[in-house]
């Protein structure tokens, strides 16, 4: 089956929704200053994978992507890029005003792509950190070597306490940086 995308003036792509572990969701390739960013988000705008390729080459990296889950794609051009709508609600103001920092910016000038995907209130500023289940794990399999021996021990041992332990971590130094986690309504 080939899967659409979606290719806005400002040059991102952006899929269909396809099943995904059991959940609906969809991929965009955004080119960066330095590379291609490949997101996948869940229908509420949760990020569930992330990778950040040095390429310049986005449809083949949204393809490349894809493909666990379509024997291709077929680019049709769109009039404008469609942000991601992300299902939360700002816990200062109150709006449902929560946009993905990089819908805010433009892409072509981002030189840094954080690890952990931002998030930013549009009427008040306020930021936040989404750290969803499966993209905790992908980050930790695509990185096993920053862990050491003892670590990677624990890990192998009881992988749900492993995560468990490094997404306290997460948020112990996420409160340093006065960010919260976002919280998103299912």
């Amino acid at each position: 089956m080939r899967l659409v995308v979606h290719k806005s003036p400002d040059g991102r792509l952006r899929s269909d929704f396809y099943s995904a572990q059991d959940e609906r969701a969809f991929a965009l390739a955004e080119k960066t200053a330095h590379g291609v960013l490949v997101s996948e988000f869940s229908e509420s705008g949760e990020v569930l994978d992330q990778v950040y390729k040095k390429s310049n080459m986005t449809l083949a990296e949204i393809a490349g992507f894809l493909k666990k889950v379509a024997d291709g794609v077929q680019v049709e051009e769109v009039g404008k890029y469609r942000t991601v709508e992300v299902n939360a609600i700002c816990e200062d103001c109150k709006t449902k005003s929560i946009k993905r920092e990089m819908d805010v910016l433009d892409p072509a000038t981002v030189t840094r792509i954080p690890i952990v995907p931002l998030f930013v209130c549009t009427q008040c500023g306020k930021k936040f950190y989404s750290i969803h289940p499966r993209y905790l794990k992908n980050l930790v399999l695509r990185n096993t070597e920053l862990f050491d021996g003892d670590e990677e021990k624990f890990r192998q041992k009881d992988e749900t306490a492993f995560m468990k332990e490094i997404q306290e971590y997460m948020i112990r130094v996420f409160a340093s940086k006065k960010l919260a986690r976002m919280k998103i309504i299912k």
